[in-house]
């Protein structure tokens, strides 16, 4: 009995070592071999993605479709003056927004401008980009307002991309709607815009802006 307790004492220390060294790997080892083996999955799945990525840059561009913008610029123009139809589709979209108190106005008549043009306000000239297709133009200013709902406002400015000529929306005015509209807190605004109507001119002598 004595001699095994003499044994054991002598073992004593390593099993203590023994014991720490497992505890140490279960607190430390542990946790670590795991970080490791999801840190190696991700490698392997970023060297998958990689490859992919490489093989589809790899790959041919594919062929960009053929268009030409002057040409569908040309489509978009209308050829007369559009004047009336424009006001027609605007009165229409008003009514399917449910507009109020709608009012629809235009200025007839544009002023000539060019290199011997007479000057002419800038905030009254067109978009200059129009010069890149090197087509002359007439334009009318059309002036509107009425009061609808919020989302109507909304959906009448998204509707006017589909009018029958290219229009230039100059100016809007957005004010909260006065009155009994606003008092009944039905969201509704008051709006007023003021429209540039467009079309081609093969007479012009130079691009015409509104008076």
């Amino acid at each position: 009995m004595t001699q095994d307790l003499t044994r054991l004492r002598a073992l004593l220390p390593l099993m203590v070592f023994a014991a720490t060294v497992g505890l140490g790997w279960f607190l430390l080892g542990g946790p670590l071999a795991s970080d490791s083996a999801r840190i190696a999955d991700r490698i392997v799945a970023l060297r998958q993605r990689e490859a992919a990525l490489r093989a589809v840059t790899d790959e041919q561009a594919p062929s960009t479709a053929a268009l030409n913008p002057v040409a569908s610029f040309d489509a978009r123009m209308s050829a007369d003056d559009p004047t009336a139809a424009i006001v027609e589709r605007l009165a229409r979209l008003a009514s399917e927004v449910r507009a109020r108190a709608l009012f629809i106005e235009t200025v007839e008549g544009a002023t000539p401008t060019g290199p011997n043009g007479a000057p002419v306000a800038a905030s009254y000239q067109p978009d200059p980009r129009f010069a890149l297709f090197d087509r002359q133009l007439t334009s009318t200013t059309i002036r509107l307002s009425f009061e609808a709902p919020y989302a109507g406002l909304g959906q009448f400015l998204w509707s006017l991309r589909d009018l029958p000529s290219i229009v230039e929306v100059r100016a809007v005015n957005v004010q909260p709607a006065a009155g009994p509209n606003r008092a009944r807190g039905d969201g509704a605004v008051r709006a007023s815009m003021t429209l540039f109507a467009y079309a081609r001119s093969p007479q012009a002598t130079a691009t015409t802006v509104p008076r």
